[in-house]
């Protein structure tokens, strides 16, 4: 019969003729009866329960670390800062970080760019922009191996960097506006 049939149309139409039909009383729980005795599943409870103890524990491990967490972060980044500054030098990179921090945030608030914009100054953001790539490049992948004197001329190239991509993207709002 299903050798005669060609496509799944005919075979819908046949399986409609059959009907439908209720499974016999008991058949789920003689399969899975079956199914224990073959090994194919657990006999039982197959849910794995909880013990109080491991309730307990839990709610320990989260009370600890909301606590050292509660810690850590009372401190102030300034406070955190003037622990691990103990060269002028690293003072310098520390405030640099803050201050292109601060740039990358004034830099996410700036408008989205237009859809008409001059060719010169998309070609100088782009070239902002690469250079920014490249000293953030450099800075992860050699970042144990600078001296603080090169960190500053790193972290000092890319906050100026960014100051002039700030400006590059204001000159061009105000051009587009007009």
């Amino acid at each position: 019969m299903l050798s005669d049939i060609e496509n799944g149309e005919e075979l819908a139409a046949e399986l409609r003729k059959l009907g439908l039909k209720q499974p016999p009383a008991g058949s789920w729980r003689r399969i899975r009866e079956r199914a224990e005795a073959l090994g194919l599943l657990q006999s039982g409870n197959t849910r794995f329960r909880y013990s109080r103890p491991m309730h307990y524990a839990a709610a320990a491990l989260a009370a600890g670390m909301m606590i050292v967490l509660f810690f850590a972060a009372s401190e102030s980044p300034e406070t955190q800062s003037e622990k691990f500054s103990a060269t002028p030098e690293t003072a310098a990179v520390d405030a640099l970080m803050r201050q292109s921090s601060l740039l990358e945030r004034a830099l996410r608030l700036s408008p989205p760019a237009p859809r008409v914009v001059r060719a010169g100054l998309v070609s100088r953001e782009a070239a902002a922009e690469d250079r920014i790539a490249a000293i953030d490049q450099r800075l992860l992948l050699n970042a144990g191996e600078l001296r603080p004197p090169e960190l500053v001329e790193l972290w000092s190239e890319r906050a100026a960097m960014m100051s002039t991509l700030i400006e590059l993207r204001s000159r061009r709002s105000e051009q587009t506006r007009l």
